[in-house]
């Protein structure tokens, strides 16, 4: 299982990194940034990761703690609900958090606050263009919940969750993360992680 949960993860920020060379590499003009500087894989700072960690980590118990989340979470075919399903061990705990941090907060801040976020900050403006970066990744989320059967009340909280999670990384990026995705990544990682181990662990009913 985890050496499943490595793969998937690695081909899932590949496909990301593919796509992101699609849009890059056609670019032209003496401005055009490194591919790490347009994707936002630079240097941040330490305050800025520290900052995700402790918002990340809230964040993850706050939304766990709004009723039918939690339920919604371990629901079967859901990335928990499946592992824990399949037993809990070192092995199946391991790949949860390979899951929760690489294949999905990875792949996801390189394609939402990387990819996109940075062409509408470009385009319209940083605020205008973190707004609509927040408000296109919760209403993603709204969907996801709706695949796991949640109700329109915990749809509607995941996805106002999601999107402000998804605000307030972009500013760490941009503002004390000096334009780096990794302080929005250490946010994402952690709420993820903290998540989905409590939700393996029945640590929220």
């Amino acid at each position: 299982m985890l050496v499943s949960a490595v793969v998937s993860a690695v081909l899932q920020v590949a496909v990301v990194l593919v796509l992101g060379g699609l849009v890059y590499f056609p670019l032209r003009g003496k401005a055009k940034p490194s591919f790490v500087e347009f994707l936002g894989l630079g240097r941040t700072t330490e305050l800025a990761v520290l900052a995700g960690v402790v918002l990340g980590a809230i964040g993850a118990v706050a939304c766990l703690a709004i009723p039918g989340v939690a339920a919604a979470g371990r629901a079967p075919h859901s990335v928990v609900g499946d592992m824990v399903a399949a037993g809990l061990s070192g092995e199946t705990v391991a790949a949860l958090v390979v899951s929760a941090a690489i294949k999905t907060a990875l792949a996801e801040e390189l394609l939402f606050r990387g990819l996109l976020a940075k062409r509408l900050y470009a385009w319209i403006g940083f605020w205008p263009g973190n707004v609509v970066q927040a408000l296109i990744f919760g209403g993603i989320h709204v969907g996801l919940m709706a695949l796991l059967h949640g109700s329109a009340v915990v749809m509607a909280a995941f996805g106002l969750f999601a999107g402000l999670m998804a605000l307030v990384a972009g500013w760490l990026n941009e503002k004390p993360g000096k334009g780096s995705i990794w302080s929005g990544w250490a946010l994402h990682g952690t709420s993820n992680v903290v998540s989905y181990l409590c939700l393996a662990f029945g640590v929220f009913h």
